[in-house]
């Protein structure tokens, strides 16, 4: 590698590497202020907060990598531009191709890393991320019960409380379960977590509504256990959402799974929207240097190729969300993202090939 494309290099990657944390970082606190409410209101650990933050990143990462590569291309090179640099280099010899070959090989770096992460960790995370939700909602002496709330318990039960006291007992306790028609309401009671088996409703002074034989009886009592059913074992064998499913999985859904069948186009357009977002890379590789080094601008006029470059690749990105969200009605439309974002890369490459490399300046 010359000096020339370790000295581009070293600077779009360095604006690439900070832009992305930066931004990760701007990201992780946005996500975090819809977890504060579920970790310091329900008195949820620290560690939860901190696991599901991290596992949200790499569904940030696969969106935002190409946009902070374009930004990060088109910063250095028209820095280059405006310092008169890429006027230097041309003069030295270097053609347009090799000016342009640090920021294809960052692009490459790039879209290594976005398969990395659709492919593989990105799926990963979500299963983690689910799991981990589904943990939170079952230690019911700290989840998602708050006061003067009624809240959803399983798929056929509801609790409410009036408060709690200082010992953690919660206090005002209605509880209904709809599959066995049974209601208790006590003065207080405390929810206690069993690691074998689901958690258990332990209630004080009060009384029990239930029906038998067609009869409706009323029992009171001093101390009473309830054990609440929270659908873990459903859960088990729960659907695989489409963001957790491995390529393999997407592409090739279970033919005896009606929810497999019934979603089947949904699962092939997550399967090629995993495919053709890292190669968003390159979509913006070449619509930054196709501006920037169509020829040197004078410092005057140096906010054009920005602003043109921006509009092109914003126009890439309305095309690929209207293309990928009508492609689970009309199939044919993944051939539309396709074009998009692949035709902008072959287009450059051909005229790069066709020009030789020459750069033909403009007009001060």
């Amino acid at each position: 590698m010359t000096r020339m494309a370790r000295y581009i290099g070293w600077q779009a990657a360095v604006v690439t590497l900070l832009a992305t944390l930066v931004l990760c970082a701007l990201m992780l606190l946005m996500q975090s202020v819809r977890l504060v409410d579920m970790i310091v209101a329900n008195n949820l650990p620290l560690a939860d907060f901190m696991l599901l933050t991290g596992l949200a990143v790499p569904r940030f990462l696969v969106d935002l990598l190409p946009v902070i590569l374009f930004g990060a291309i088109l910063f250095t090179y028209h820095r280059l531009a405006g310092d008169n640099e890429l006027v230097a280099f041309f003069a030295a010899g270097y053609s347009r191709r090799a000016l342009a070959r640090p920021a294809a090989l960052l692009a490459l770096v790039c879209v290594a890393a976005g398969y990395v992460m659709t492919l593989y960790v990105y799926p990963l995370a979500q299963q983690q991320t689910r799991d981990t939700l589904e943990e939170i909602r079952t230690r019911w002496s700290a989840a998602f019960i708050r006061e003067g709330q009624f809240t959803p318990v399983g798929s056929h039960a509801m609790v409410y409380i009036a408060g709690r006291d200082a010992a953690g007992n919660v206090t005002g306790l209605f509880y209904y379960d709809r599959k066995t028609d049974l209601t208790l309401i006590a003065e207080k009671g405390v929810f206690l977590d069993d690691a074998e088996g689901p958690p258990r409703l332990l209630a004080y002074n009060g009384s029990k509504h239930f029906k038998r034989d067609g009869k409706t009886h009323l029992l009171k009592f001093n101390r009473a256990v309830v054990q609440i059913d929270t659908g873990e074992a459903a859960a088990g064998g729960r659907w695989m959402l489409p963001e957790e499913r491995f390529l393999h999985q997407l592409l090739f859904p279970d033919p005896d799974d009606p929810a497999d069948r019934a979603y089947r186009n949904l699962l092939r357009v997550e399967a090629h929207e995993r495919l053709l977002s890292p190669l968003l890379s390159l979509t913006a590789l070449a619509v930054a240097l196709s501006v920037i080094l169509r020829g040197f601008h004078a410092r005057g006029r140096n906010i054009r190729p920005v602003l043109l470059a921006s509009g092109l690749m914003l126009g890439v990105y309305v095309v690929q969300m209207w293309s990928g969200n009508g492609a689970a009605k009309v199939p044919a439309l993944l051939v539309v993202s396709y074009v998009n974002v692949l035709a902008p890369v072959l287009v450059w490459l051909f005229f790069l090939a066709r020009d030789g490399g020459r750069v033909r300046p403009l007009a001060a």
